[in-house]
């Protein structure tokens, strides 16, 4: 699967393009919103992991973006430390797929992957 990981994090993109990788997936990554959005243009990730607090541009703003007039938009899933209700949905209401919350277990997201891929195909 092709993903995109975006977060200022770089300890965390690390962290996610390692296991990512080590899980079989072709993994790119970006530090903030406007490199993400490069990223996301120039591979067509079927998948983008991110943090929603950016440089650049708000999450929230990418991801009606990475929706807006595709066909068949790339799943989202928010990765934050924000972990309120209000957060959250509007996280899930700017068209995320999936919202975690940090810190988080790579071994989850793997499986979060997994399931929203199926959910969606």
């Amino acid at each position: 699967m092709r993903i995109l990981v975006i977060d200022d994090d770089v300890d965390i993109v690390r962290l996610q393009d390692i296991k990512l990788k080590k899980a079989g997936h072709e993994v790119w990554t970006a530090t903030d919103g406007i490199s993400g959005t490069a990223a996301a243009k120039e591979h067509r990730p079927e998948v983008i992991i991110l943090e929603t607090e950016l440089t650049g541009r708000h999450g929230h703003d990418l991801i009606r973006g990475f929706k807006k007039g595709r066909k068949k938009p790339p799943l989202v899933i928010i990765v934050s430390h924000q972990d309120s209700d209000e957060a959250i949905e509007a996280g899930l209401a700017a068209g995320a797929d999936d919202y975690m919350t940090k810190p988080f277990s790579p071994r989850v997201l793997a499986e979060r992957i997994r399931v929203t891929a199926a959910r969606n195909a």
